[in-house]
């Protein structure tokens, strides 16, 4: 069942990555629109594809207790500006700042599951 729930959640949001990837590398696409439509919208699917894969990830734990962990190095400042950029176009539509502030104190890098974090 997880496999068949799995398809039918990744298939059609694999499709409109690849659609967006295909647009992101056409020569007639303006700087401008990249950054404020083609990106956002990159990010917020390689987001959703994450959500669904989590949620899998615990549908598979309830059924043999055991959760996959990937650790490796993760440069917090970047995780951020990631977090930031999806999330700019709605601040921007409801017309309020966000300002982001990391004590100088905070290790840059440290081992983590990055999409987990997320």
């Amino acid at each position: 069942m997880v496999g068949s729930i799995s398809h039918e959640l990744r298939t059609p949001l694999n499709g409109l990555m690849i659609l967006l990837s295909c647009a992101e590398s056409s020569p007639n696409i303006s700087e401008a629109f990249y950054d404020k439509y083609l990106k956002p919208s990159l990010q917020c699917a390689d987001y959703l594809l994450n959500l669904i894969n989590d949620i899998l990830d615990y549908t598979q734990m309830n059924f043999n207790k055991e959760l996959r962990l990937v650790f490796e190095p993760v440069d917090i400042r970047e995780l951020i500006d990631g977090i930031n950029e999806l999330l700019k176009m709605k601040i921007r539509l409801k017309k309020l700042e966000m300002i982001t502030e990391i004590a100088e104190d905070v290790p840059r890098v440290f081992m983590t599951d990055p999409r987990r974090l997320k």
